[in-house]
């Protein structure tokens, strides 16, 4: 209050505008009121009451004062021989909400020798066990009026979205603006996909206040996590449906084939040379057969993984020294972006096919050249369950792209957006990165290409755990030496 009557005396040698961007950065109402009350100047904190400075000016303080409290606010002036009084006061909000607020009120003489007085209003927050409530909770809560002003946000919706109290919803960020407009107008829950890939769960209920709609409560949290393991468990479920359905099927088919095999044996002894030629043949397909199925149970149920820790660079090296001639012959262009320091902990072998059924994706989505990119490296974001770091690796080409419709369908088997494909390629790559507690997730626009993302643990993420739980330099020795090892190998 001194500060404010010290920068008033000063006005002659202040900038008019300096002084009133130093008032704006006041964390209160600051204002100025004739002998009449009603208001000269005020700062742009009179948002926190809903209004701006222009809608005020030159009105009476009674606009934003309850009458009791306008009645008793010009009584105490009135018996004041100081012309200074703190008075604790009920504020009105352009919407016609109360809140309080403390408020303080200095008289003075202008330089026309006319009364007049300096305001500060500090409006009081209730830290009720409600207001503890909503702040200790991980969901957003604000608080719209029916003219789209944010009256209150909770701690998350401060911390995580940057929304402020007063802020009126026009300056939110795009798509948390739609978000707002949108619950105005929906009274249901809904879910909305944000362009960071994360993805927010809203919900909206009418702001009451005696009886009257006042605006608009929304509860939004990030479903991103839930949603993913959501997604992940119906996936599972489905193959292990599919398991049970494979392993009775293996069993129905391979008992007709081997009696079918014993024909064949049977004939095979009565030494016609005429059919010789064809049950040789009727063997070889019935092998085949037997062969397939057999192969196709081993995906459902896929080997245990035995995992190492291994470079990530040295894996995919050795992929690409497999497909390079179909590189070449496609005019691909292969862009390495993988640090030598990335290690995982993996089944190498499981690894490397994972890698090449992504790989050979991409090298059939670009059927007249493009560039294929594989990147690596460390992060905290999007990493299994029980998983604080993970390596992720990503795939991407610059082909024909997924339909939106489809992207939900390519990781079920005998599913394929290729043209003569079984569709057992996806499927695989999703069991053999589940097997090694990983997860996987794929972004693709139609013409503009397909990026497959794994996510895998991290050796150097299990070290720095290990050597917190058991500090033991033979340990963390052994590690490190596992990690040169694979270090001289990593194709360099």
């Amino acid at each position: 209050m001194l500060a404010l009557t010290w920068l008033a005396s000063e006005s002659k040698v202040l900038d008019e505008h300096v002084l009133k961007k130093l008032l704006d950065f006041s964390s209160e109402i600051h204002g100025v009121l004739d002998s009449r009350l009603r208001f000269l100047y005020v700062n742009k904190k009179i948002r926190f009451l809903g209004y701006t400075p222009k809608e005020v000016l030159g009105r009476s303080i009674g606009v934003i004062l309850r009458e009791d409290a306008l009645r008793a606010l010009e009584k105490a002036l009135r018996n004041s021989t100081t012309g200074m009084l703190m008075h604790e006061v009920t504020l009105l909000s352009k919407d016609g909400t109360e809140q309080n607020g403390i408020l303080n009120c200095v008289g003075f003489l202008s330089s026309s020798g006319k009364r007049s007085f300096l305001l500060t209003i500090r409006v009081k927050r209730n830290f009720s066990v409600h207001n503890l409530i909503l702040d200790s909770i991980d969901s957003g809560v604000v608080v719209l009026t029916n003219d789209d002003r944010i009256i209150y946000a909770n701690k998350y919706a401060k911390r995580f979205f940057g929304i402020k109290e007063t802020m009126p919803v026009r300056e939110l960020p795009s798509e948390l603006r739609n978000i707002m407009y949108r619950a105005k107008n929906e009274l249901k829950s809904e879910e909305f996909q944000l362009s960071t890939g994360h993805v927010l769960g809203v919900s909206s209920y009418p702001l009451l206040y005696k009886g009257q709609q006042k605006g608009w409560i929304v509860i939004f949290r990030d479903i991103t996590e839930t949603k993913r393991l959501r997604e992940g468990i119906a996936l599972l479920d489905k193959f292990s449906t599919l398991g049970v359905i494979a392993s009775g099927l293996a069993h129905e088919i391979k008992n007709p084939l081997a009696s079918m095999k014993l024909t064949i044996q049977n004939l095979e002894q009565l030494g016609d040379k005429k059919i010789q030629g064809a049950l040789e043949r009727l063997q070889r397909q019935i092998d085949r057969i037997d062969s397939l199925v057999r192969s196709f149970f081993s995906y459902v149920r896929p080997s245990p993984p035995n995992p190492g820790v291994y470079s990530v660079k040295s894996a995919v090296n050795e992929v690409i020294t497999l497909v390079e001639n179909f590189l070449k012959r496609q005019k691909i262009k292969f862009v390495n972006l993988i640090p030598s320091t990335v290690y995982v902990i993996v089944d190498f072998n499981q690894f490397q096919q994972i890698l090449l059924n992504l790989i050979l994706n991409a090298i059939d989505a670009m059927p007249n050249g493009g560039n294929l990119v594989i990147r690596a490296g460390e992060t905290e974001q999007g990493c299994p369950q029980g998983l604080k770091r993970c390596v992720y690796i990503t795939v991407e080409d610059t082909g024909v792209g997924i339909p939106q419709d489809k992207l939900d369908k390519i990781f079920l088997p005998f599913f394929s957006t290729k043209k003569g494909g079984i569709g057992l390629g996806l499927f695989i790559v999703y069991q053999l990165v589940n097997e090694n507690k990983g997860r996987i997730e794929v972004e693709s626009h139609v013409g503009a290409g397909t990026k497959f993302t794994i996510f895998l643990p991290s050796a150097s993420a299990a070290m720095q755990e290990e050597s917190k739980a058991k500090p033991s330099t033979q340990q963390a020795g052994d590690i490190d030496a596992n990690l040169k090892r694979e270090g001289n190998n990593d194709g360099n």
